[in-house]
C-alpha cells in the first residue's frame, strides 16, 4: 500500500499503524512523488493526503487515473484511491468524485475508521486485529491535540513529543502481545427490536454525519444490527451507501425520512 502524506507525524502514524496489521507499505510525501512510485510498484491501495505541496490530492488522483489509458495501464482504473482530509472537507464530495476516488477518511486517522474503509476495497491481511481496539484510541487522541497547532506553524512542545513517543512504544508492545488464535465468535442472541433505541443511534448519527465523519461506520453498523430482518432494513443500507460514495447530505437526508418513518410506525403501534 502506499500512503502519501506530508506531514511527518501523520504519515508515520499511518505506516505504523499499516505495519501493525501486517500490510506492506510504501510512503510518498506528496503527489507528484506518488504519482511516480504507482509506476514504479504495483501496490493495492493509495492512502491519499488531500492538501500538499508539489502536487495536491485531487490532481494526483486524476493523473494516477489518466495513467489507465496509457498501454498496459489498465491497473490504474482499478486501483483504490482512499482519500485522508479533515473533516471540513469531507463534505465536498464533488471534488472527490471528480478525481475518481474511491473512499475517505477523516484526520487525525482513526484507526477503526482506516481499516474499515481499506477492507471494503482491500483483501486484508489473514488475521488482521482493529488497531482501535487497543492502546491506539489513546495515541489518536493526542494526534488530534497536536495536529491543529502543527498545521498552524507552531512545533509541539518537548513534553507532548515525549508522550507521543511513548504512547508508540505502549501500541507496538500492545500488538505484539495478540494472540496468535482469533477470539471465538460471540454467540449471543440478537437484542429485539426497540424504537427507542434505533431513535436514539440516528441522532448519534446524524450528529456524527455533521461533526466527526469518523464515528459514522461503527454507527451504522449497529444500525445494521438493529434493524437486521426488519423493514427498516434497506432504508439503513441506503443511508450507508449514500456515505460509501461521500453524498452526506443525501445520506443526511435519507436518515431524516427514516426517522419520521419509524416515527409514524411508533405512533400507529408496530415496527
Amino acid at each position: 500500500m502506499l500512503v502519501v502524506e506530508d506531514n511527518d507525524i501523520n504519515r508515520e502514524f499511518a505506516i505504523e499503524l499499516l505495519r501493525s496489521e501486517g500490510i506492506e507499505v510504501d510512503a510518498a510525501i506528496n503527489g507528484n512523488e506518488a504519482l511516480e512510485k504507482v509506476q514504479q510498484r504495483d501496490c493495492d491501495a493509495v492512502l491519499m493526503d488531500i492538501q500538499m505541496p508539489v502536487m495536491d490530492g485531487l490532481e494526483a488522483a486524476r493523473r494516477i487515473r489518466g495513467l489507465a489509458e496509457m498501454p498496459g495501464g489498465e491497473r490504474f482504473a482499478r486501483l483504490p484511491i482512499i482519500a485522508m482530509t479533515a473533516l471540513a472537507m469531507a463534505r465536498n464530495a464533488e471534488q472527490r468524485r471528480a478525481a475518481d476516488m474511491n473512499d475517505h477518511v477523516t484526520k487525525p486517522i482513526a484507526p477503526d475508521q482506516l481499516m474499515a474503509a481499506l477492507s471494503r476495497w482491500i483483501r486484508l491481511p489473514a488475521g488482521t486485529a482493529t488497531a482501535g481496539n487497543l492502546g491506539a484510541r489513546e495515541l489518536y487522541r493526542k494526534l488530534g491535540e497536536i495536529d491543529a497547532p502543527l498545521k498552524q506553524g507552531t512545533v509541539p512542545c518537548t513534553e507532548a513529543l515525549a508522550e507521543l513517543q511513548q504512547l508508540c512504544g505502549a501500541v507496538m508492545h500492545d500488538i505484539g502481545r495478540l494472540p496468535g488464535e482469533p477470539l471465538p465468535a460471540s454467540v449471543a442472541s440478537p437484542a429485539p427490536f426497540d424504537p427507542g433505541r434505533l431513535l436514539e443511534r440516528l441522532a448519534r448519527l446524524e450528529d456524527a454525519l455533521e461533526r466527526d465523519l469518523g464515528a459514522v461506520d461503527p454507527l451504522l453498523g449497529e444500525l445494521r444490527a438493529d434493524t437486521a430482518d426488519t423493514s427498516y432494513e434497506a432504508q439503513v443500507a441506503a443511508i450507508a451507501a449514500g456515505f460509501d460514495v461521500f453524498d452526506i447530505d443525501e445520506a443526511l437526508a435519507l436518515l431524516i425520512t427514516l426517522r419520521e418513518n419509524l416515527k409514524q410506525a411508533c405512533e400507529g403501534g408496530g415496527p
